[in-house]
């Protein structure tokens, strides 16, 4: 292995250890520690349920191609870094010193866009609303009468 992967500790086999990040190696374990974890837990495995039901044509795992499988997986795993940057940038604010935004949120909004690119891989699409055909509207028109 080169000499770079040795200078963060990771050889052939061993991994580094919990809690110890470099350079963006191993981010994904934020979650694990992270306070807000449960929560986003549980939205990754109701996410799970529901991306197999919009894109199996049974509604089941078993007829999902291999490459379905990996693009819901990886989403998945996006989702959860996407929601842990979330509840960061939330605590810490978009600003880290007068007028300096902080580094994550490029990261943040990389996350969110590949999250949109895979979402559309899959074929769930949002549908967009056609805020100008006033017939879908759930209100009375104005009859021109003032109270």
């Amino acid at each position: 292995m080169g000499s770079n992967m040795a200078s963060f500790g990771v050889e052939m086999g061993r991994r580094l250890p919990m809690g110890k990040t470099s350079h963006g190696l191993y981010s994904s374990q934020l979650t694990r520690h992270h306070k807000y974890s449960a929560p986003i837990r549980r939205e990754v495995e109701y996410l799970q349920m529901q991306f197999i039901t919009d894109v199996s044509p049974s509604g089941k795992a078993d007829d999902l191609t291999a490459a379905q499988v990996v693009i819901i997986g990886r989403t998945l795993s996006i989702y959860a870094i996407t929601r842990t940057l979330e509840d960061y940038i939330s605590r810490e604010g978009v600003f880290f010193a007068p007028g300096r935004i902080q580094p994550v949120l490029e990261k943040y909004l990389s996350f969110n866009n590949t999250l949109r690119l895979n979402l559309e891989r899959l074929g769930i699409r949002k549908e967009p609303k056609d805020f100008l055909d006033a017939g879908s509207w759930d209100v009375e028109p104005d009859k021109g009468e003032k109270p």
